[in-house]
């Protein structure tokens, strides 16, 4: 799942598995979306015939699928996905397969998580900073239109607004050009 919640695939080394996994999230049903949600290895001998998922049979049919390993991507109580093999040939999974597949998976899974968990407060923090600094931008360009023009705090307000609704600019963007000298004979007309 990326951050919007949407089904995607990260990684695949064959367009086909992008189809095979766009396949499954459009339809709500396969394989892989079982070995996620259930957080178990699902081993699939004939894709194509397979009851468990009708629609993602045919599915699989078309895109010459015959055979679907897939482990959970499992790390402490969550689990991120599942990391998974396509094959043509029909009964190429088994249990000895399983095994080396969810060992791989564990690691992948450490990997994702130590991943996530460094990027998720780096993209807070930047965020954060971003919007600090637009804060404190504005703030200064309010109290710079206070000083020049005799403006309530109020009417500093109002006068960025306006400027930024009518240069279709964000309230960020007019208070930099504001306090970079861009702006400041826009805003002295009238006085």
């Amino acid at each position: 799942m990326d951050e919007q919640g949407n089904r995607t695939s990260a990684g695949a080394t064959d367009p086909l598995v992008i189809q095979g996994d766009q396949s499954q999230y459009r339809l709500g049903e396969g394989p892989c979306l079982s070995a996620w949600a259930t957080e178990q290895t699902v081993i699939v001998s004939n894709a194509g015939a397979d009851d468990r998922w009708p629609a993602w049979a045919e599915s699989a049919r078309e895109l010459n699928i015959a055979s679907v390993i897939s482990a959970p991507l499992i790390r402490g109580p969550r689990c991120f996905g599942a990391m998974k093999l396509y094959s043509a040939a029909g009964d190429a999974y088994d249990q000895n397969t399983a095994g080396s597949l969810e060992k791989l998976a564990a690691s992948a899974a450490i990997l994702l998580d130590n991943i996530q968990s460094t990027e998720t407060p780096k993209r807070f923090s930047e965020g954060l900073v971003e919007a600090l600094n637009s804060r404190d931008s504005i703030s200064r360009a309010q109290g710079y239109l206070m000083g020049q023009r005799g403006l309530t705090e109020e009417e500093a307000v109002r006068e960025l607004l306006n400027l930024s609704q009518e240069s279709k600019k964000s309230l960020a963007a007019v208070s930099a050009e504001i306090l970079g000298g861009g702006r400041r004979d826009r805003v002295h007309e009238g006085t």
